[in-house]
């Protein structure tokens, strides 16, 4: 039992390190992507401004009353309270 769990120990490990090596490649792509779209938009006398992170919070508030003094207070510098 113990050689079964060295061997499959062994071929985990490699999966992960293919996994890992497969993040690498997107990663270098993703950064030569910019550095061409960079070199592009100079070529051209334009600027290349990246795309940034789109982020959205969503909330439901079901009533303000039974809130306590503390997220009420979280509420209000969110703007959340209408």
């Amino acid at each position: 039992q113990a050689i079964d769990d060295k061997k499959a120990k062994k071929a985990n490990r490699k999966d992960v390190f293919k996994r890992a090596e497969k993040y690498v490649r997107e990663y270098r792509k993703v950064e030569r992507d910019i550095v061409r779209l960079k070199r592009d938009a100079k070529k051209r006398g334009d600027f290349y401004v990246p795309a940034q992170a789109k982020i959205a919070i969503v909330i439901r508030i079901k009533g303000i009353n039974a809130v306590a003094p503390k997220v009420r207070k979280v509420l209000q510098l969110f703007r959340l309270l209408q």
